[in-house]
């Protein structure tokens, strides 16, 4: 009996346990990239409520809007190349929340951060 549980001690401490866990559980959030774009007017103050749209290989995969802040958060895969991934912003308010501005398409890079500027109409 003493030699079952000594032998299932060894298999559960020696790293085979473990191993065998993340094979079943799949990968960890770390696995994932986080972004921050962050959206101002031509006088430098931040602009809400403006749509977002990411799109990868010409797909949409995600839709969002700036805050108060002009923040918009993004997670991407880290399997992905960022540089995949293309970004639409555009005004979709009109002229509340600062007036009407031009929209921008651009491309991800390797900054966690990123700042744009829309100019306006």
């Amino acid at each position: 009996m003493i030699h079952i549980i000594r032998k299932y001690s060894a298999f559960v401490l020696s790293g085979t346990f473990s191993v065998i866990l993340a094979a079943c559980y799949g990968t960890p959030m770390d696995m994932q990239s986080q972004k921050r774009i962050t959206v101002f007017d031509p006088e430098n103050k931040p602009i809400e409520g403006l749509a977002l749209t990411l799109k990868l290989h010409g797909e949409t995969q995600f839709e969002s809007k700036s805050d108060s802040n002009g923040d918009i958060y993004l997670n991407l895969n880290s399997d992905d190349s960022v540089s995949s991934y293309d970004v639409l912003i555009a005004d979709i308010d009109g002229e509340a929340n600062g007036g009407e501005f031009i929209p921008k398409e651009l491309k991800l890079n390797e900054q966690r951060e990123l700042q744009v500027t829309l100019e306006r109409k």
